[in-house]
């Protein structure tokens, strides 16, 4: 028989888990279109670009059916509309746009469906659009652009914990966010938001709610919260995804600060609930936000030391799956 003290433990460990768990549901619930009664305008923005994509991935594919997507484009229509008439002209109406006048050049397009989105895109400048639907690309334009060790760069990345202490312009971290938003994302729903921090009074805010910057964090040039817009989601099969979409745009970013020379070192945000809602009262990051990671980043020193953290053999992560 467990002793009472053990059993009593357990019960804690269980409430701290649902209290913890519960804050979690209860930010989704509120930020994400689970329900089409409590849709925003955010949500619904997260529903046209999903529905938009359908169509780019459609004429992307080697041999689309034709007046394939009939109803997605009237769904698109008519989502395009409606924002439009409550908030007018918007990013995501004008890929929509775009990526139903590629449609139309397509030879997939039928003929009802041709003077549909002639009569919706009446008016619209072609272009002032954005590019968006299918581009042309050759296996050459790519082998030529990715013409890189890129071995050897992913390999020279450290995650590194000594700077000079000068501050990393805020020009640069604008460009490598540029870059990490070419990442892969859910449908096309970007996400991901970089929140950056140059003043010195707020960096050491903010890294007071982080335990694992101490001895550094002081000498960082800049620190950037990288988070994802739980409203870009729609339903709780999507529950997790901003962890993913967020983990593959800061990690973009991380490349595209180390290939730009500057150090920089993810720091983690594995806290309890009442940690997040301190640093959200400390520091102005939305609720509808999840927090994925902190990255500090700094001027590198001409030399500095920095952790050998020696990965396992190839085996331990690769797994081949046979025949069923």
């Amino acid at each position: 028989m467990k002793p009472v003290r053990s059993k009593i433990g357990q019960l804690r460990r269980l409430r701290q888990g649902f209290v913890h768990h519960w804050y979690d549901f209860r930010a989704f619930s509120r930020a994400a279109g689970s329900a089409d009664n409590w849709r925003t305008p955010e949500n619904d923005q997260a529903q046209l670009v999903k529905d938009y994509h359908r169509i780019e991935k459609g004429l992307a594919l080697p041999k689309p059916r034709s007046g394939f997507g009939a109803q997605v484009i009237h769904d698109i229509m008519g989502l395009v509309r409606n924002l439009e008439r409550r908030q007018g002209a918007f990013f995501h109406g004008q890929g929509a746009r775009s990526t139903l006048q590629s449609y139309r050049q397509n030879a997939v397009c039928t003929e009802e469906l041709a003077q549909q989105i002639d009569s919706f895109n009446a008016g619209v400048d072609p272009q002032q659009l954005p590019a968006a639907g299918i581009a042309h690309v050759t296996q050459a334009d790519i082998r030529k652009a990715s013409d890189i060790d890129f071995e050897a760069f992913a390999r020279s990345r450290y995650s590194i914990r000594d700077y000079t202490g000068e501050p990393v312009p805020e020009a640069a971290v604008r460009d490598a966010v540029a870059v990490a938003m070419k990442s892969p994302r859910v449908c096309n729903r970007g996400t991901a938001r970089c929140h950056a921090i140059f003043d010195r009074a707020t960096m050491t805010k903010a890294l007071s709610f982080q335990n694992g910057n101490a001895g550094f964090g002081d000498l960082a040039g800049a620190l950037l919260i990288i988070t994802s817009d739980r409203r870009g989601f729609l339903d709780y099969g999507e529950r997790n995804q901003c962890w993913v979409d967020g983990g593959l745009f800061a990690m973009t970013l991380c490349y595209a600060l180390h290939a730009q020379g500057y150090a920089s070192c993810m720091l983690n945000w594995s806290v309890t609930s009442d940690k997040d809602m301190a640093l959200r009262q400390a520091i102005p990051i939305p609720e509808h936000e999840a927090i994925i990671t902190f990255m500090a980043v700094g001027i590198m020193k001409d030399a500095f030391r920095v952790a050998v953290s020696p990965r396992e053999a190839v085996d331990t992560a690769f797994r081949v799956i046979g025949p069923a």
